[in-house]
């Protein structure tokens, strides 16, 4: 039916990898996110950014290659930091060895590719030259250059006794909730992992896993040369040679039954477990802090979804307002809106009213996403909460009971000017004096988390 939304929230782009071109001119290492079909090496792909980057710093500081762009590499008529530092031998403006550039390139490429056992010979050799030779700056260099590799050997868990790499797919189900885990096994090293949570997948678990297959690698991804699945699918024929022609060689989807692959594909299980654990207890805490806040402000039930308004302005004027929402504790950054103040300047509290009521009235419409919040949050005392009771009552809105909703006003800890510590207190309706919270509660986190997201 051609959905206009991406109805399976899933991120479109590929993930990162890392391009060197060893034809180019002193090559470099540079992340794209688009592989092609060029003379260049490709590494990856890089489950995370963070991964993608810390890595790239450590090529940088212990492999000296040049950082700077083709077009600066040409143009470039001082040495820039990274020569200062020693990070880069300069080619830009001093003579380097070509031979010498070289080798640095193929270390690197060794380093990505996992030949972290033949790199480390080569590297202590190199070393032994150049002490031998008494060139021992170059000497220390290499041996700061191995002691990384040997940092990075460190971190890796050898899981295969072969070097095929592999990706791993577990999966671990409770009704229609699904949560997927893919283990990057490179080189026989295992390097990271990924996972993905599901909702509403009433089918078998098969269909799951041969859905789930088209769309993580349909994505863009660099395909292995083996998937190993946790259950047989009907269709692993036609799905292995579609993966092996966009991987343009031969990729294999497995499902053992013995073997050191039948342990990888358990250990993948039980890392989908463990997520699905993490996750259902962070989705217990936040209901219970939700209970925390109901009981603490006499709200008439759990608030679901929680919206919070601020106004701000440039000394008078650009008057505008934020909304945030937050449902089942967590921020729902698809919600936010920002209001343009039309009808006031330098009156907060008229700016609140004014967006209240163009919010409100689009929940009588009925238009979709804006249906009214269980608690309305106003940042403010009680100047801005009698603003907010007053638009919605001028809406006919009725609040509390069974069906309506509950609002507070929410100020900010404060000195006055006898020096005494008002802390963060929320105003409620009918309500004479306001409600202290505590540093260090469940409510506080919440409501103070809305505020901070408002002014931001």
């Amino acid at each position: 039916h051609q959905p206009r939304f991406n109805i399976k929230l899933r991120d479109d782009k590929q993930y990162l990898v890392l391009r060197i071109d060893p034809s180019a001119e002193f090559p470099r290492v540079e992340v794209v996110r688009n592989i092609k079909d060029d003379e260049a090496r490709y590494f990856g792909p890089y489950h995370s950014a963070t991964s993608c980057r810390t890595t790239l710093r450590t090529l940088n500081r212990h492999f000296q290659l040049r950082t700077c762009s083709d077009k600066v590499l040409k143009t470039r008529k001082r040495v820039c930091l990274q020569y200062q530092i020693q990070r880069c031998p300069g080619p830009c403006v001093h003579p380097v060895e070509p031979d010498n550039y070289a080798q640095q390139v193929d270390d690197v490429m060794m380093f990505l590719s996992g030949k972290n056992d033949e790199l480390l010979d080569r590297l202590e050799t190199r070393m032994n030259q150049k002490s031998a030779a008494e060139e021992f700056e170059a000497a220390a260099q290499l041996r700061d250059s191995r002691q990384a590799v040997q940092r990075s050997l460190a971190r890796q868990n050898v899981v295969q006794e072969d070097f095929v790499d592999q990706d791993v797919v577990g999966m671990w189900r409770r009704s229609d909730l699904v949560e997927l885990v893919i283990l990057f096994v490179r080189g026989g090293k295992l390097v990271g992992k990924r996972a993905f949570r599901q909702r509403d997948q009433e089918f078998p678990d098969a269909q799951v896993i041969e859905s789930f297959v088209q769309q993580y690698y349909q994505s863009g991804t660099l395909i292995p040369q083996e998937v190993l699945l946790p259950c047989a699918i009907e269709s692993s024929e036609v799905l292995a040679d579609w993966l092996s022609e966009l991987r343009g060689r031969r990729v294999r989807l497995l499902n053992p039954r013995r073997g050191q692959k039948v342990r990888l594909l358990d250990l993948a299980n039980k890392n989908a477990a463990a997520m699905a654990v993490t996750n259902e207890s962070q989705v217990e805490d936040r209901h219970l802090a939700l209970d925390k806040l109901a009981k603490r402000l006499s709200l008439r039930k759990r608030p679901s979804r929680i919206e919070c308004f601020d106004i701000a302005h440039l000394q008078g004027s650009e008057t505008v307002a934020s909304m945030v929402v937050v449902t089942d504790g967590e921020v729902d950054k698809s919600l936010y809106r920002k209001f343009k103040v039309k009808t006031v300047s330098n009156d907060d509290f008229g700016a609140m009213y004014e967006v209240l009521t163009r919010r409100f009235r689009r929940a009588l419409k009925g238009d979709p996403g804006w249906e009214c919040p269980d608690l309305l949050v106003v940042d403010g005392g009680k100047g801005q909460l009698s603003s907010a009771l007053a638009a919605i009552d001028d809406l006919g809105i009725e609040l509390g009971g069974e069906t309506g909703f509950d609002v507070v006003g929410l100020a900010k800890e404060r000195d006055d000017q006898s020096g005494y510590s008002h802390p963060d207190r929320v105003f409620l309706r009918n309500a004479k004096d306001p409600i202290q919270l505590r540093s260090n509660t469940a409510e506080l986190f919440i409501l103070a988390r809305l505020r901070d997201e408002a002014h931001r």
